[in-house]
Formats: C-alpha cells, sequence, structure tokens
C-alpha cells in the first residue's frame, strides 16, 4: 500500500485480527500456576514494574480473590531495594479510578472541550486512527510519547522510520536534554544521561538536582543517601545542596546553599578554582582536559560569592573538603538545568568530576545510556520547527500541560489534521483528541521498563498481575496493530509486544542462550555492566553563554519543580496523593507559591492568603505558603495542578504554572527554561486552602533567622 492511500479493508482487518490474537497470546503468556485461584481471602504476592515514571522501580502486587489490594516496593530489586515513592504507592488508584477511559471514544464536536465524545468498538478506533496516519505526509506526522516503556518507544521509532517520519519525541524529566548535552560536551556526541554512584561516595555536592524530591531516580537516590549516611567502616558521608530552593532533598542535606538562580555555574567553576589553585587535585586528575574545556580563568571565590549570594568561606571549606574526601562526588542537573544558561551551569558542575577523577570509578560518575535499537528526538524539537497542521499521535504523554503555555500546543493541537491519542484518563491533551484509543493500567499489562539515570543498565519485566477491568489494551499491541493495518509488518514482525520486547531485549543483553530473558522475567528485573565513560584526549572549550541569567529589576525570579506528590502532573488525579500533606508546606488539594517572610511582608501576605503571580506570558492566582526556608527574591510553585478535566479528583484544582513561561528555551538547546521567569506578586485577598494541622499561618509567626543567615557569615 502506498503512504497517501487510505487503508485496503484487508490490512486494516489484519491489524484488528492482531490485535485480538496479541490479547489473546498476553493473556495465555501471563497465567502461570501461581496465579491460579486459591482460597478465598488468602492474598498472593506478585511481582510486578512500576510505571508512574522512568525510573523502572520493581513492585510487589497483593492479589486477593483477583482483585488487587496494595502496591509494595520490590525488596530485591536493584534499582529501589524495597522502596516505593508515593506515586508509585498510589498506582492503585490508576488502577481502580473511576474516571478511566473504558472503550474508544472519538470526538463529534470542537477540539478543546469535554465532549461530545462516542464510544467506539476497536475495529472503528483502530480504522480511523489508522486512516489518519495514512493520510498524513511524512514530515507531517508528529509521534509523541511520554517515556514509560523504552520498548514501546521503540516499536513507535520503527513504525516512524518505515513510514519515512521523523522519530518519536520523548518526554523526560526536566533537565534531561540540558544534562545529556552537557555530558556529550565531555564525552562526545550521544543521547546518553550522566549517572551518579551515589551510593559510594562519602562526599557528595548537588549543584541542582533535587534527587531526593523528584529526577530520574528519586527512591534510588533515597537508598543512595541511606548508605552515604551509614558511617559503617567508622565513616558518614556529606550531602551538601547547592539550590535555590529549600527542596525535601535541601532539608535533609547536612548543608544547604540558598544560592541566587542561574548563578550554579559561577559557583561550580570558583570551587574548580579553589581546587586547581590551592593544590587539592586528587591523584589521576584530567585537570589537562578541564582546562580544554574552560580555558579562561575561573572567577576568585570572592567574585562568586558576591555573585551567587554564598558566603566566601564557604566555598573555600567547601573546596577544601572535596579536595579531602576519598570518593567525592559532584551531581549536575536539576534546577541549574533549568535556567536560561543551564548548559553552562550544568556542564561546570560536571567537570569538576574531571579535576576529582571522578569518572568512571567507584563514587563517581559514568553513563546511563538509551535502550539500544531507537532514535528519539526531544519535545522541544517538535516545538522549534513549523507544525502548522500535520497529524499528531500521542502516547501516554499530555503536552498540553506539561509543556510552557508559550510553546503553543493547545494551538497546535487545534489546528491539526488529525490527533489520535493513547492514554487512560481525559486530560489536556486528550481533549484535542479525534479518536482516543485506551490502555491497561500498569498491573493489567505487560511491563517492560529501561530505567533511565542508573549507571548499569537495569530491565525491569513483570507480567500482568490482575484480568483487564474494562475494554483497553496494551500501547505497544496497538502500535504493532496499527503497523499490520499499515502495512508494515517487515518493520514490525511480531505477533505480540512482550515477543517484540524480548528480541530488543536479546539484541542488548543476550550472550546466545537466552537465559538473560527468563532470569529478569523470573526476577523481575535485569542488570548488566556498568556502561564505560571513555574519556577522549582533547575537549573543545565551552563556547555557550556564561553570564549567569537574571530577572528585571523590581521582579522575583520563578522557580517551578516537580514535587514529591504530583510529579509532572501525572499523580493529580488520585485522591491519596492530593489528601497527601506537601513535605514542605503541608498543603493539600491545591497549587501554593512558596515566598519568602522578607518578600511577604512588603504586601502583609500571610500563609493561606491568595496571591496573583504574572508574568508577561499569563498569569495565575494560588495560595501563599510563607516559609522561613524560603530565598528571597524567589516564587517556586510546583508543577502539576490545573487540570480542566483528568478526572473528578483534579479537575478544577490548583493551577497550572506553565501559564507563566513562555517560549525560553536554555541556550544551546532545545529544552524549556523552567526556572528564572520574571515574575511580580500581588496579594489578592484571604484564602482557606486545604493545610494539614493549619501549618504556620501568620508571617509574623515565622523566625527570620534564615534572612541573617543568608546575608553575613558562614553557613
Amino acid at each position: 500500500m502506498k503512504r497517501r492511500t487510505f487503508l485496503k479493508t484487508s490490512a486494516l482487518a489484519a491489524g484488528a485480527s492482531l490485535l485480538q490474537s496479541c490479547a489473546e497470546d498476553e493473556q495465555y503468556l501471563v497465567q502461570p500456576l501461581e496465579r491460579q485461584p486459591g482460597r478465598p481471602g488468602v492474598s498472593r504476592w506478585l511481582n510486578s514494574v512500576c510505571g508512574q515514571c522512568q525510573a523502572g522501580c520493581g513492585t510487589r502486587i497483593r492479589i486477593v480473590d483477583g482483585d488487587a489490594r496494595k502496591i509494595e516496593g520490590q525488596p530485591d530489586h536493584p534499582i529501589n531495594h524495597g522502596g516505593l515513592c508515593a506515586l508509585g504507592q498510589a498506582g492503585l488508584q490508576d488502577h481502580y479510578n473511576p474516571d478511566r477511559v473504558r472503550t474508544p471514544l472519538t470526538r463529534s464536536g470542537s477540539r478543546g472541550s469535554a465532549g461530545p465524545l462516542e464510544e467506539l468498538a476497536w475495529h472503528d478506533g483502530l480504522a480511523q486512527a489508522a486512516r489518519a496516519i495514512a493520510a498524513a505526509s511524512p514530515e507531517s506526522l508528529y509521534v509523541v510519547s511520554g517515556g514509560r516503556s523504552a520498548y514501546v518507544d521503540a516499536l513507535l521509532a520503527r513504525l516512524t522510520q518505515a513510514l519515512g517520519a521523523a522519530p518519536p519525541a520523548i518526554g523526560q524529566v526536566p533537565g534531561a536534554e540540558t544534562e545529556r548535552a552537557a555530558l556529550a560536551r565531555i564525552l562526545g556526541p550521544g543521547r546518553a544521561l550522566p549517572a551518579y554512584d551515589i551510593a559510594a561516595a562519602d562526599y557528595v555536592l548537588s549543584i541542582g538536582p533535587a534527587f531526593l524530591d523528584r529526577g530520574h531516580q528519586p527512591v534510588q537516590g533515597t537508598w543512595a543517601m541511606a548508605q552515604v549516611r551509614s558511617a559503617t567502616a567508622g565513616r558518614r558521608g556529606k550531602l551538601v545542596q547547592a539550590e535555590a530552593r529549600m527542596s525535601q532533598t535541601a532539608a535533609f542535606a547536612d548543608e544547604w546553599l540558598p544560592i541566587r538562580p542561574g548563578t550554579e555555574g559561577v559557583l561550580a567553576r570558583a570551587i574548580a578554582g579553589a581546587l586547581a589553585e590551592g593544590g587539592l587535585l586528587r591523584e589521576g586528575s584530567q585537570a589537562a582536559l578541564y582546562s580544554q574545556l574552560f580555558p579562561a580563568a575561573a572567577p576568585s571565590i570572592e567574585e562568586a560569592a558576591a555573585t551567587c549570594d554564598v558566603p566566601a568561606p564557604t566555598i573555600a571549606r567547601l573546596a577544601a573538603e572535596l579536595g579531602r574526601a576519598d570518593r567525592p562526588l559532584v551531581l549536575a542537573g536539576g534546577s541549574a538545568a533549568l535556567t536560561r544558561n543551564g548548559e553552562f551551569s550544568t556542564l561546570a558542575a560536571l567537570a569538576i568530576n574531571l579535576l576529582l577523577a571522578g569518572f568512571d570509578r567507584e563514587g563517581g560518575v559514568s553513563v546511563s545510556e538509551p535502550a539500544a535499537g531507537y532514535d528519539f528526538r526531544d519535545l522541544g524539537e517538535i516545538e522549534a520547527g513549523a507544525r502548522s497542521g500535520g497529524t499528531y499521535v500521542v502516547v501516554e504523554a499530555d503536552p498540553v500541560h506539561t509543556r510552557p503555555e508559550g510553546r503553543g500546543w493547545r494551538e497546535a493541537l487545534s489546528a491539526a489534521e488529525s490527533v489520535i491519542v493513547l492514554g487512560s484518563f481525559i486530560d489536556e491533551t486528550a481533549l484535542y483528541a479525534d479518536v482516543l484509543l485506551p490502555l491497561h493500567s500498569d498491573i493489567e499489562r505487560f511491563g517492560a521498563v529501561e530505567a533511565s539515570g542508573i549507571a548499569r543498565p537495569t530491565v525491569s519485566l513483570a507480567r500482568s498481575a490482575v484480568a483487564p477491568l474494562y475494554d483497553t489494551r496494551h500501547p505497544g499491541e496497538i502500535v504493532l496493530a496499527l503497523g499490520a493495518a499499515l502495512d508494515q509488518r517487515d518493520a514490525l514482525p511480531w505477533d505480540s509486544f512482550d515477543a517484540a520486547a524480548q528480541a530488543a531485549f536479546d539484541a542488548r543483553y543476550d550472550d546466545g542462550t537466552g537465559g538473560a530473558w527468563s532470569q529478569a522475567l523470573d526476577g523481575g528485573a535485569f542488570q548488566a555492566e556498568r556502561a564505560e565513560a571513555v574519556l577522549p584526549e582533547k575537549l573543545a572549550a565551552f563556547d555557550g553563554p556564561e553570564p549567569p541569567a537574571s530577572t528585571a529589576d523590581g521582579e522575583l525570579t520563578l522557580v517551578l519543580f516537580e514535587s514529591a506528590k504530583y510529579g509532572d502532573g501525572r499523580g493529580a488525579n488520585k485522591p491519596w496523593l492530593q489528601e497527601l500533606p506537601d513535605t514542605m508546606t503541608t498543603f493539600m488539594w491545591s497549587s501554593w507559591a512558596e515566598i519568602s517572610v522578607a518578600d511577604s511582608q512588603t504586601q502583609g501576605i500571610r500563609t493561606g492568603d491568595l496571591v496573583e503571580i504574572r508574568s508577561a506570558q499569563g498569569k495565575i492566582t494560588v495560595p501563599a505558603a510563607v516559609r522561613p526556608g524560603a530565598r528571597p527574591g524567589t516564587v517556586a510553585v510546583p508543577l502539576g495542578g490545573g487540570y480542566t478535566d483528568y478526572g473528578r479528583y483534579a479537575a478544577e484544582r490548583g493551577e497550572n504554572p506553565l501559564a507563566l513561561v513562555g517560549a525560553e528555551t536554555v541556550a544551546g538547546t532545545t529544552a524549556a527554561a523552567l526556572v528564572g521567569t520574571g515574575v511580580s506578586l500581588r496579594r489578592v485577598g484571604p484564602g482557606d486552602p486545604a493545610i494539614y494541622g493549619r501549618g504556620l499561618r501568620d508571617a509574623e509567626q515565622i523566625p527570620t533567622g534564615w534572612a541573617s543567615m543568608a546575608k553575613g557569615g558562614d553557613h
């Protein structure tokens, strides 16, 4: 069949029959003996894999009478070691959510509204989706994935390649694109992420990443810090957090540096200069490579102190402590990667590890390589190109809600030729769908997640734990069915998703015996040898912008962050997480704005008062959280609120702070600059937010010691 012709009935029937047969094959595959019915009321525990983010944590599902009752961490899993974050614990509320999409839907009204929607048979839903894809020209076909499974993304990549279209765009943790760009400056071109062996380090300086809150591996990060703090062999490791916001990670750290946003790179360069000038470089230091990367003289400690608002004695002491540590490690990225000069800040922090001989050693930096066999691009690469019209295929992603308003997703989808969404809920992007194909929950599907941001490539596999509640399908099976309907069986020759996943797994990990797949399937995970970080003989000098990003006079600096309970917003439709008090503010069931005592006093703002935050892009109104730990001159707002729909628990709760962010990018990349937007703050009036225990309501009740500590003396 030619690309721009419509589907023949026989091809579409083949795709539909494939989907049906795959469902039957998978059902047979995932019915081992331990899943046979036992005595009524008796619990059984089955291994599974969490799909709530890209971390790939192993889980255990408690099954009673065929129903899932509890999700816990898998104790011997190499990523999470039995731990599980709040988002993972609430996975059951995805599975049993009353607002799950239960059958294919099509839109008969205008895009961008909740209705009217009509139910479809799967055959008709696939037909509509396949016809839209077939009618699209290759250059106008945009495929977007939320990155929940590298193996599903690999199928999407094979399909787009066969159709002559660009690779799929994969949504990742904020800052990931910048972190990859920084690592590529050191190790050469590639899409690898830096991976940090935190557990084996004895001194950790984190310049930006709030790795205990969210990020690439929050649960493993928590376990790793437990090892750092374990005091084994007579030592207790130290964590120093340099970050503008007092995050959960900053609160946990031994020392927090409330740095001015956008100046993280200046701090890193000053520390590197102090290491070199103080004779603190360790044996094996790659100082020559560092000098090639940053040939200009480093700023003095005094210059950095004035720029970063961090006391000079503190900077000198940190450099000395890093130089004396046995296995020092510097983490880069996080909020530092989200400012307009984020690549400079991330690279400067990462490069300190060159001076500490920290690449490819225990307690150092290695490489987290993407799954082999597919290419992808960043969401910003779609946003940077012309997108007039076009056909969009969106798989478990919500770019309308998770990307800045200035990136134009609402306008692009409104003007699209067709919008096809594979998802479980009517989120902000699904409101624009012409056809919505519903998906199995995590515990209903064959799980195959290759973790990101981890030193040793790790694949988490799991058979489905329970039978599907509704007329839903596995996303991988839908992609295979669409491939068959589009006459692309040569590119996608497998009869089921688990067969496709095994082929991709074997291509990367199998030694020819087939034992690796069985080992992973039976044990829940497979971990390969650590990817080697090979340093080149010469590095090119960094040619990007170095001046710290700053806001205009009189403006406050907006700091956006992923909260531990909402993430990028995917947790907002779970009542457990809405009811869960935020760790740092105890706010529940809403968004909030963290402001300092000093900034609150200028307008008489108290905790709970409604404040309007306005930027050149837009405005939001949220309750204030006046915090003694908030840095003056900043306003920190969590991502994840402000849904139009997304179910009864998320709709009309909180605000989406991305409405304040325009089209600004991190210089040298297509990544969105989520930190550094200039905003104004205005008290609107009293509010009555849900706050656990009500908290400290009045600014006058809050001690002001932070301000004096930040302005003078060591801390």
